[in-house]
């Protein structure tokens, strides 16, 4: 395996590789902070221009998009409380309240050296266990994510600010909402109050534009003013010191970098899945979680370092099985294939340099999005200064926009505009998004995974219990939350 890396890193150095590497990160940073378009939009507009290229030429530029596009999501998420993907949702928890109080160039900061770091933890990982992970991927059955789910799924009450009842009511709703439509395990079609629309479920970037961008811009109007209330630190100091800031909280970035590589492992789950659940994990870890959603840096770190260490674990079964661990992955396989490449064991066994040459353009890519957040920082600071009637008027057009090309459906901006309203009077009544969140985007799977099971082991509840990996998920479930508030008890109040 390691035999390829030689030769694949003398043909990054060519200079028509390091443009095309550029060009994808710069096409990857847009796409990526524009919310409603994203990387798979991105490698979906260029596959075709692609079809006359050399393999290994075409694999850097898609690599480059890859890898920028989760950074530049956070730079939006960050910035104006918006995600420019789903992955980048947890991101503006803490992210954006960092911006209000003036340290955007900080926040920034620790998303780009999380992004960097989460990369290259998920790709050593990678590059360490790919000859030797299938007993690992054919371990998760339905029962061990259905595990892995309840545990983000339990965390909601944890991690709620303010009333308890309030997160578990948002938590509720969250599951409801991702309920609706289709249910593929039985082939009913629920709460879809007859309308076709809503067969295949409420779509997933309508739901987070809506939510968070919608949600906040109408929150921006009504309040006024711009969105940074205290003196911004935009220096080029200022995102340095968010980057060290990663080492500071060395534990987080390597317990998140760990939950987001061992989720990409699992084919179907995504990256929104590792993004949340880091996030929770990181929530009910810490001495002080009442401090996350109010501007905690390792809340930044926790979900941009899941967010790209997933890509290194979804890889693994996609190039050793050829079995796509994510919507990119699916649409990395048909790059491969188009290009006359067939992922599986033998690709490991007899083209080791095409894939140093995806991983090594991979982390490049990321060393670009992280080099342009720190010079860039102290600029794009300066957003959260613009007065907000301006910058809310911007936001609707672009998020709108971005939602109705994505599909071309009215309806989704239907829906956005709908969800922005929730999202609006849920922050008012003092209701926390993010058990909404959630709910929404791990309920469907945790319903799923439950059904298969039952289906499984014919109606035997004892299904959920046969395996190691299933009571390692429920023993951690129950012992962290009881720990965590053990510690935060004894933690003396100042």
């Amino acid at each position: 395996m390691f035999e390829g890396f030689g030769a694949a890193l003398v043909t990054i150095a060519e200079p028509h590789v390091l443009l095309t590497l550029f060009f994808g990160s710069v096409i990857g940073l847009i796409f990526g902070a524009v919310p409603g378009l994203g990387g798979i939009l991105a490698m979906s507009m260029l596959l075709p221009f692609t079809f006359t290229w050399d393999a290994i030429t075409a694999v850097y530029l898609f690599s480059g998009i890859m890898g920028a596009s989760s950074f530049g999501g956070s730079i939006s998420a960050i910035l104006l409380n918006t995600p420019g993907t789903p992955v980048n949702a947890a991101t503006c928890f803490d992210g954006y309240p960092m911006a209000k109080r003036g340290e955007a160039a900080r926040a920034l900061g620790l998303s780009a050296g999380a992004c960097l770091l989460g990369a290259l933890f998920g790709l050593v990982i990678l590059a360490l266990l790919i000859q030797i992970m299938r007993p690992l991927v054919i371990a998760f059955g339905h029962p061990e994510i259905f595990w892995l789910v309840v545990f983000g799924l339990v965390t909601t009450a944890t991690v709620s600010q303010g009333s308890l009842l309030n997160g578990l009511i948002a938590g509720g709703v969250g599951i409801l909402l991702s309920l609706v439509g289709l249910n593929e395990p039985t082939g009913l079609i629920r709460y879809t109050m007859g309308s076709e629309y809503l067969w295949d479920g409420i779509p997933l970037i309508p739901f987070f534009v809506g939510l968070f961008a919608i949600g906040e811009l109408i929150n921006y109007s009504a309040q006024g003013g711009t969105i940074a209330r205290d003196n911004i630190q935009a220096s080029i100091r200022g995102a340095w010191q968010g980057v060290m800031e990663n080492f500071r909280y060395a534990v987080c970035l390597l317990r998140s970098s760990s939950i987001g590589t061992l989720v990409g492992i699992i084919p179907g789950v995504g990256g929104e899945t590792a993004n949340l659940i880091a996030y929770t994990v990181a929530v009910q870890s810490s001495r002080s979680p009442d401090t996350f959603g109010t501007g905690n840096p390792e809340g930044v770190i926790a979900s941009e370092a899941a967010n790209d260490s997933k890509d290194g674990g979804a890889l693994l079964t996609t190039l050793s099985f050829g079995i796509p661990g994510s919507l990119a992955m699916a649409l990395l396989l048909s790059i491969f294939i188009m290009h006359g490449v067939s992922p599986g064991p033998q690709l490991i066994l007899d083209n080791p340099i095409f894939i140093w040459t995806l991983l090594n353009g991979y982390v490049v890519s990321n060393a670009f999005a992280s080099i342009f957040g720190l010079l860039a920082a102290r600029y794009l600071a300066i957003i959260t200064r613009v007065p907000v009637h301006y910058l809310s008027a911007i936001i609707a057009v672009v998020a709108l926009a971005g939602t109705y090309i994505l599909r071309e459906n009215i309806w989704d901006v239907l829906l956005v505009v709908l969800l922005g309203i929730l999202g609006f009077g849920m922050r008012r009544a003092g209701v926390p998004v993010l058990p909404l969140v959630i709910g929404f985007v791990l309920g469907n799977l945790a319903e799923k995974s439950f059904l298969l099971t039952l289906r499984i082991h014919d109606g035997s509840y004892l299904g959920f219990f046969n395996s190691v990996i299933s009571w390692i998920l429920i023993v951690t479930m129950v012992a962290v939350p009881l720990i965590t508030r053990m510690r935060t008890r004894s933690t003396p109040k100042p």
